[in-house]
């Protein structure tokens, strides 16, 4: 399933070269990650307390393609693809609305464990959608 978050970068996510600091683009795609657990029906509340699964980050990264400064106006493509039985990735892609413009790519790959004893635990049925 992908999913698609519409964003306008604000002052605050900008450094002093008045372009958007770089760790906010991560902060953006997890924003956009939670919007998209909300319209798959997981609400993040009971996403986050669930007493079976839990699903940490275990590896990030991004590209930098073009700069992104205050005032533009961005859609965050979300993609989950499953990897194995316990983990999968999400690919983000931070585009102008109208698509004529690649500012950022990022991906963040997640482990399925037990919360509480810490260990790789298969995922959900449907949990990717």
């Amino acid at each position: 399933m992908t999913f698609y978050y519409p964003y306008t970068i604000c002052l605050g996510d900008t450094d002093a070269a008045g372009v958007m600091y770089f760790a906010n683009t991560l902060h953006l795609c997890h924003i956009a990650y939670e919007a998209a657990l909300g319209a798959m029906g997981l609400p993040l509340q009971k996403f986050l307390t669930d007493p079976e699964h839990a699903l940490p980050i275990t590896h990030c990264s991004a590209q930098f393609r073009r700069p992104l400064r205050c005032s533009d106006h961005i859609v965050v493509q979300v993609n989950p693809q499953c990897l194995g039985i316990d983990d999968f990735e999400v690919m983000y892609s931070l585009s102008a609305l109208d698509g004529s413009c690649l500012y950022a790519q990022a991906q963040t790959h997640h482990t399925c464990i037990h919360p509480v004893l810490r260990q790789r635990d298969p995922l959900r049925m449907g949990l990717l959608g």
